[in-house]
């Protein structure tokens, strides 16, 4: 007895040592911040721009848009209010598809609009092709990327006029003041003012604007397209939307908000479940019903949801934010290979964290049945996946057809949007953004994240090295949640530090 609990004496002081060891050597992956530099005065007024913005109802539909018509006079509007408020960003954009815009910048752009000269000559003056080849060798650039188009919006909950880009005390109130008009104007704006300045990147800088993330995103596909098959663009990186500075999400920060950047992003697919039966009458009914066969079906899905685990991109947000903790939570963090049990039992309590382990599984639709005392023929449900990076289609409908075997049901899915592979912060072009993080949001710690939704930038998977998803806005929990919700808005200072950041990162990536 004596020998066993010296030797277990032993293993607990050696486990302490090992943790103890782990927890002294980890060090701040934090970058440094990239050197104050003031910027130019804005080229428009932030707020009463991005007011006028928001008055455009540039609404994208799941399905056909109740007046196509109506629909298109507002995309046009936009643009000719962004062209016009805009000249030397927009003068020589490109209109892809419908309503998406492409800008080039830079000293060698690859891509030309539509025959016109390069941009850059166009900034200078020189004629095409004076001073380089026609048709310069295409060099690696960065893009900055945002949609024009919103949601829907009804009236009922809204303090103001959805559409009327109200002026709320230090607030710009509006569909889209988020979700992503904030975003094309502080972008807008950056570019113009710096143009105005007189500053040319020496590398290749792009703008992209999709007409329709809120329904796919096929116009983003169309613009990748475009860079990738006509001009033969390679990207460094993607700058999108994505995660932001919130104030709650990792324990042990001492209080300090969270810069989170989203490295990776998780793919969507939609499976439909079915059974069918024979009609009748219902005053004969068989045992059990197509309905009651659906449902047996889909209880046995939430009964087994997809495996969730301290995957590796979970620990990658939870390593790189360690040391900037507590000491307790430093030597949780420090130590997963012993503690990944209890972090994973605590993330599972809450949805969200939850939702970061693996796989999620949502049954949003269910159809069944015309009348009351009509046997159903068929029911059917949609059951909503968001797919972990590495996850497959096929993995997903093998491991239904395991758990409803038995029960006599057809399974249908969509064809799966698949993410590209995670992207890294401590590549150049993740310092780049770390660096103008650290500088425009000091007490932040930046982690990387996987964005549980589906954001365009997917799209550009084939020919960015990096794609990074992030809006520099500090946002209250209030004001996450009135994304797609209601009184969505923008504080004047968070559109005017967007504005700033905006202007250091295009700096940065057109050196």
């Amino acid at each position: 007895m004596r020998r066993t609990l010296a030797l277990l004496g032993i293993s607990i002081l050696l486990l302490a040592a090992i943790a103890g060891v782990r927890t002294w050597r980890i060090t701040s992956r934090q970058p440094e911040p990239s050197p104050a530099m003031e910027p130019p005065a804005p080229a428009v007024d932030l707020t009463a721009t991005l007011a006028e913005a928001i008055q455009y109802k540039t609404v994208s539909y799941d399905d056909a848009p109740p007046d196509a018509e109506e629909q298109a006079r507002a995309f046009d509007s936009f643009h000719a209010f962004l062209r016009t408020t805009f000249p030397r960003t927009l003068g020589m954009a490109e209109r892809i598809g419908a309503h998406s815009l492409l800008v080039s910048l830079g000293a060698t752009p690859a891509v030309t609009i539509d025959g016109a000269a390069p941009i850059s000559a166009a900034r200078t003056g020189a004629a095409p092709g004076a001073g380089a080849s026609a048709t310069p060798a295409p060099a690696k650039g960065s893009l900055l990327y945002a949609h024009l188009d919103v949601v829907p919006a009804g009236a009922e909950g809204w303090r103001a006029d959805p559409f009327g880009g109200t002026r709320d005390g230090d607030f710009v109130v509006g569909r889209g003041a988020l979700d992503d008009k904030g975003s094309v104007i502080a972008i807008l704006t950056a570019t113009e003012s710096l143009l105005a300045s007189g500053w040319t990147p020496a590398r290749p800088v792009y703008l992209a604007f999709g007409d329709n993330e809120e329904a796919g995103g096929s116009s983003a596909a169309a613009i990748a397209a475009r860079l990738r098959d006509q001009g033969g663009v390679q990207l460094e990186s993607i700058l999108d939307e994505g995660g932001a500075v919130v104030d709650k999400g990792i324990p042990g920060l001492g209080g300090r908000p969270i810069a989170a950047v989203a490295i990776a992003e998780k793919g969507v697919m939609n499976v439909e479940v079915c059974v069918a039966a024979a009609p009748g009458h219902s005053s004969t009914p068989p045992p059990t019903t197509a309905v009651g066969t659906l449902s047996a079906a889909i209880a046995r899905l939430e009964e087994h949801p997809p495996a969730r685990s301290l995957n590796p991109l979970v620990r990658e947000t939870l390593t790189y934010a360690a040391a900037e903790m507590s000491l307790g939570y430093r030597a949780l963090m420090a130590n997963l290979w012993l503690t990944a049990p209890l972090i994973k039992a605590q993330m599972e309590k809450d949805h969200v964290s939850r939702a970061l382990l693996g796989t999620s599984q949502a049954v949003t639709m269910v159809r069944g049945g015309v009348k009351a005392n009509v046997l159903p023929e068929r029911a059917c449900a949609t059951v909503n996946y968001r797919l972990f990076p590495g996850d497959t289609r096929e993995l997903v409908l093998d491991r239904i057809g395991s758990i409803t075997r038995g029960l006599e049901v057809q399974v249908n899915a969509s064809p799966p949007v698949l993410p590209p592979a995670p992207s890294h912060l401590d590549s150049a072009a993740g310092r780049i953004l770390g660096r103008t993080i650290r500088s425009h949001f000091p007490d932040a710690v930046i982690v990387p994240v996987v964005a549980p939704g589906a954001t365009d930038s997917r799209h550009f998977g084939g020919i960015a090295e990096d794609i990074f998803r992030f809006l520099p806005v500090h946002l209250s929990s209030e004001e996450l949640a009135s994304v797609h919700g209601v009184n969505e808005r923008i504080s004047t200072a968070s559109l005017t530090r967007a504005y700033a950041f905006y202007v250091a990162y295009l700096r940065a990536i057109g050196q």
